[in-house]
């Protein structure tokens, strides 16, 4: 008896969901499970979650069409109760590697949002970047050193901060820390898409997190190498 109720248990247990420790939000688009303000949400409390496709297996998370911009899917930056200095994560699986760039995920200002944002994309060069605008003027734009393959998994950790942006995938430095740039005021997050609901990215976004150091300090290059080795694995 004690034997058959050890084998039922054994496969029906799931280890309940948590967010990753010390994050401010986690949305886990593989398992469907999101955490902002202190507790667990639905997809009903983002601003907009319309055309979400999501994958399975090897590409399990929220997927982009690649064709066409049919994916609507936002929150408000308000939400999280964020402010500078904070990071900001995507862990994404590129289905597609082909010199345009697709964008990953978006903070944009409520004005003129296409020249006041922040951005995670592949670039037309086929790496990740970082890249920050205020006004249409380049504020900081950071690089993976080399160019991102197809069916791999990755995490991009950014640090944002008035005058110290710092960039980092899978464990490494991607681009100089850069010591000077003004952030936009944030008003939404955007996922899969940019301001246009274009430049869809093609493959998957497993995840996006957004971390707070307590007392508001920044996070130095080595822990924030730290986290995306650590997260590429989500």
């Amino acid at each position: 008896m004690l034997k058959r109720i050890g084998k039922f248990l054994g496969n029906s247990y799931r280890v309940p969901w948590e967010p990753q420790a010390g994050v401010v939000a986690d949305l886990d688009f593989v398992n469907r499970q999101y955490y902002w303000g202190g507790m667990r949400r639905t997809e009903g409390e983002f601003d907009t979650f319309t055309g979400a496709v999501f994958g399975s297996g090897a590409t399990a998370g929220l997927t982009g069409a690649g064709t066409a911009a049919d994916h609507n899917i936002t929150l408000a930056w308000s939400k999280l109760n964020i402010s500078a200095p904070f990071v900001v994560a995507v862990v994404f699986r590129p289905a597609l590697i082909n010199g345009t760039q697709q964008f990953l995920v978006n903070l944009e200002a409520a004005a003129t949002p296409s020249q006041n944002r922040t951005s995670l994309v592949i670039a037309t060069t086929n790496v990740s970047r970082h890249l920050t605008i205020v006004g249409n003027v380049s504020q900081a734009q950071q690089s993976s050193s080399g160019a991102l393959t197809v069916d791999t998994n990755y995490c991009q950790a950014t640090l944002i901060q008035t005058d110290l942006f710092r960039n980092s995938l899978n464990g490494a430095t991607a681009g100089t820390e850069d010591t000077g740039g003004a952030l936009p005021t944030y008003s939404l997050i955007r996922f899969l898409e940019n301001v246009s609901n274009t430049s869809p990215f093609t493959g998957a976004v497993r995840r996006v997190l957004f971390s707070q150091q307590v007392g508001g300090a920044e996070i130095s290059q080595v822990d924030l190498n730290m986290l995306s080795g650590t997260w590429a694995s989500l």
